[in-house]
């Protein structure tokens, strides 16, 4: 069978199962929701091991705890919206919305989050009626298709179309090509060349990006709360986190003190040029590429690679130099434990240095304030190339599966114009809607009289 032929049946059973599901009541829906995220919660440990053990990216301690909050942020989220029939009424505007589906949705989904990102875009695809067929990494094909087996057994004792939620049985590229081409709508979380495959597809594509999350501390705040949040945030799942803490900012005569709560949290401090020197070699061997070996290693891994002494297992690595030059690759920001200090004399200063991170693969994604100055933040908004802006908090919670803020929670963080993104924000159900709006003439028109006045 060719790859053509082979995607073809997949999305012939899409559309069969398309026509049944889009007859589904809320209420079906929402049981069909329900029931995927409580199998998926249940299967969370196994599933966090598993990712672990098959691709050695991660800590299974942290995949639970974000497999756990995965599954109860979208019940939370998704329970009470509506997403079939009317779900809207603006009676000023004289406005009446309809949801419909889209259609058939390629999911492409990574190696560094095979469980999450399939339970999410899941749900988000079907709460709209939809269906959809995942494309799922080569590097991780053992705890992707145990997710979707999971999801699929759910959605069987749902009553769901059988071919609701289906997947490619390889992760071959040219497979993942005829599946983009054949799909309504492609949602990628993969490289850059995939994510431009899925724009060149002929069909509506959601890419996410990579970040670099770039963390000021203000002068007025508490930096035991900041560092202790961002050393959290930093090696958190050993940095597989695109919203992961990349670099903190702190006001220059802060600096030692800043160094010692570090260490007290769990940091190994390397501030001596020949030890970052050993740092950036084992990362970036060229000096540009990074080496993907150590893509979510443990920071005692990479501490005893660079040949670094630790007392104590360290949660991350904190290279801390007196100043970085321009082109330095640990500007970067790679999926790693490994996070920068850097210090600021005026708030300007500080803005310039997240600015200069941001434009080293972060473009777009998210950044972190902790301050009291509610003006501060507003101006670092406004400063920086941002879609989110975090004040007083953890930078992963940027997705927001702990529900600690009113963000969306998702697994994919798009990222606007910046990174070539169709979207600004986190994506969710809405963006698997096509949105029907009736409209009646309205009662009042305006008058141009007073229209320019």
């Amino acid at each position: 069978m060719t790859e053509y032929a082979y995607i073809s049946s997949l999305v012939a059973n899409a559309r069969q199962a398309l026509a049944v599901y889009e007859t589904f009541t809320q209420e079906k829906v929402d049981a069909c929701i329900k029931a995927m995220c409580l199998a998926f919660r249940t299967h969370a440990k196994v599933l966090a091991d598993e990712a672990v053990e098959e691709t050695g990216y991660g800590c299974a301690e942290t995949k639970l705890e974000k497999n756990e909050q995965a599954a109860d942020a979208i019940w939370y989220t998704l329970k009470n919206e509506p997403s079939v029939g009317i779900i809207g009424e603006d009676r000023e505007k004289k406005l009446i919305y309809v949801a419909k589906p889209i259609g058939v949705i390629a999911a492409v989904t990574p190696s560094t989050n095979p469980s999450t990102t399939i339970l999410f875009n899941a749900c988000y695809a079907l709460k709209g009626r939809n269906t959809v067929i995942f494309s799922t990494h080569p590097g991780a094909p053992k705890t992707s298709f145990h997710t979707i087996h999971v999801l699929q057994e759910a959605l069987r004792q749902s009553g769901a179309p059988e071919h609701v939620l289906q997947y490619v049985d390889a992760g071959e590229l040219n497979l993942t090509d005829e599946l983009l081409g054949q799909c309504d709508l492609s949602i990628i979380a993969g490289p850059a060349k995939v994510v431009q495959k899925g724009y060149s597809s002929g069909h509506p594509c959601i890419g996410v990006s990579h970040g670099n999350v770039q963390t000021i501390v203000d002068r007025s705040y508490n930096y035991d709360q900041a560092v202790r949040e961002s050393v959290y945030s930093g090696s958190f799942d050993n940095g597989l986190i695109c919203a992961c803490t990349q670099a903190v900012i702190v006001p220059t005569e802060a600096r030692t003190e800043v160094l010692d709560l570090f260490r007290r949290y769990g940091a190994l401090v390397l501030t001596q040029p020949e030890e970052i020197n050993q740092l950036r070699s084992l990362l970036f061997p060229d000096n540009e590429h990074f080496d993907r070996n150590y893509l979510g290693k443990a920071a005692c891994v990479l501490a005893q690679d660079a040949g670094f002494t630790a007392g104590q297992l360290p949660k991350i690595l904190l290279a801390a130099p007196e100043a970085f030059a321009d082109d330095d690759p640990l500007l970067r920001g790679e999926m790693s434990p490994v996070c920068l200090l850097l210090t600021y004399d005026t708030f300007e200063d500080a803005l310039e240095l997240a600015k200069r991170g941001l434009s080293k693969d972060g473009a777009g994604h998210s950044t972190v304030i902790y301050t009291h100055d509610e003006e501060k933040a507003r101006r670092m908004a406004l400063a920086l190339p941002i879609t989110r802006l975090l004040v007083n908090q953890p930078s992963v919670y940027a997705a927001n599966q702990q529900l600690h803020n009113g963000l969306t929670p998702t697994s994919n963080l798009s990222c606007g114009s910046w990174a070539n993104n169709s979207f600004s924000e986190n994506i969710s159900f809405r963006h698997m809607l096509n949105v029907c709006r009736i409209s009646w003439e309205l009662d009042q028109l305006p008058d141009t009289s007073d229209l320019w006045a």
